[in-house]
């Protein structure tokens, strides 16, 4: 589950044929793609992850400030022992991960590589994003039991969708 800082589900991850994704790391930021690749500015050809997302959220009436940190799929990190980062690399082609929005979200997408990425040329490969509606996640799905804190978070958003009668 993909959580708010309220604690209420987001998105739920009901399929995912990756398994390398990375929850800590954050994106790419301009003074870093500016010393790595010789600009990060998002019309330049190696854009720096935070100035797209930047330049999304201003298209969907957003700030910076209002940027939550960036989750990157497709592309693994593990901590080692020592407490070092581990890039463990892409997921390779043909890997896909299903969200199902578990409320009204904005997405923000920026395809780029990731900042532990050691390779020395910018590389970005493509990227398929679909959209459909579905019905929405009930008490039952198995999902809202799968642990006790996911099912509090279930909770959580479904007290809230109904507190605005969307439920």
């Amino acid at each position: 589950m993909l959580l708010s800082d309220q604690g209420r589900v987001l998105a739920s991850v009901v399929a995912d044929s990756s398994g390398r994704h990375d929850a800590l790391c954050g994106t790419s930021t301009l003074v870093r793609n500016t010393a790595r690749y010789g600009d990060g500015t998002p019309q330049s050809p190696s854009p720096a992850g935070r100035e797209l997302f930047k330049l999304a959220a201003a298209k969907n009436g957003l700030e910076p400030r209002d940027l939550p940190p960036s989750l990157s799929f497709f592309q693994g990190v593990r901590i080692r022992e020592d407490g070092s980062l581990d890039f463990t690399g892409s997921a390779g082609p043909g890997g896909s991960v299903t969200l199902r929005a578990e409320q009204d979200v904005t997405v923000l997408i920026a395809n780029v590589p990731h900042p532990a990425d050691p390779r020395p040329a910018y590389v970005s490969t493509p990227l398929e994003v679909l959209a459909w509606r579905a019905e929405p996640t009930r008490a039952g799905d198995p999902l809202w039991d799968a642990t006790p804190e996911g099912r509090r978070a279930f909770l959580n958003t479904a007290e809230f969708l109904a507190s605005k009668g969307r439920a």
